[in-house]
């Protein structure tokens, strides 16, 4: 802890050397967290890279002795729901009300119990970019509904929608590939 405090301090004095090790750390601690956001690597690079732009411009609002990741987490978190709003701000989604279902909760969520992270974030991975970036913030990172549709600017209702459509969407490609769940021996 001692050395990522000297890390900062030398990155708040505008040394390179700091700032590349804080780099690094970030990256090998940090970088998965965006992929549950978007499609591919290229996109978790650039993403990441405007997140540690965001990070090193706001150091010094960092209080040293304090979570680092949780605080470089949140501010990388944001910026892909930021890059997610500025991209789809043109896209709208009407959803009619009576196709929104809450009955593919139960078994989706004991199937992912099964699987491990790597094949997880795989799955993720096929999903449309709104219902992953919906079902990341709702199961993974805890956000209610009303909190998504105010940080993406879409709907509640919306957002249930697209939550559903992520889950059965997973159970179905979960069923097509049961040696996900037999590989890890449940």
């Amino acid at each position: 802890m001692d050395n990522l405090n000297n890390i900062i301090s030398s990155c708040l004095n505008k040394e390179r050397n700091a700032q590349k090790a804080l780099y690094d750390y970030t990256y090998h601690s940090l970088a998965g967290v965006i992929t549950l956001y978007v499609k591919d690597v290229s996109q978790r690079d650039w993403i990441f890279n405007i997140g540690m732009l965001k990070i090193f411009s706001t150091l010094n609002k960092y209080s040293q002795g304090t979570n680092y990741l949780g605080w470089a987490r949140t501010i990388l978190v944001r910026t892909a729901i930021d890059q997610y709003r500025s991209s789809n701000k043109d896209k709208v989604t009407l959803v009619p009300l009576d196709t929104i279902k809450e009955s593919t909760v139960g078994p989706i969520d004991s199937t992912l119990n099964k699987i491990n992270t790597d094949d997880i974030v795989h799955l993720l991975q096929g999903l449309k970019d709104d219902q992953k970036m919906v079902f990341t913030l709702f199961e993974i990172e805890g956000y209610k509904h009303r909190e998504i549709a105010a940080k993406i600017g879409i709907n509640v209702n919306t957002s249930k929608w697209l939550l559903s459509k992520a889950r059965l969407w997973l159970s179905e490609n979960i069923k097509k590939s049961p040696k996900l769940i037999s590989k890890n021996g449940k």
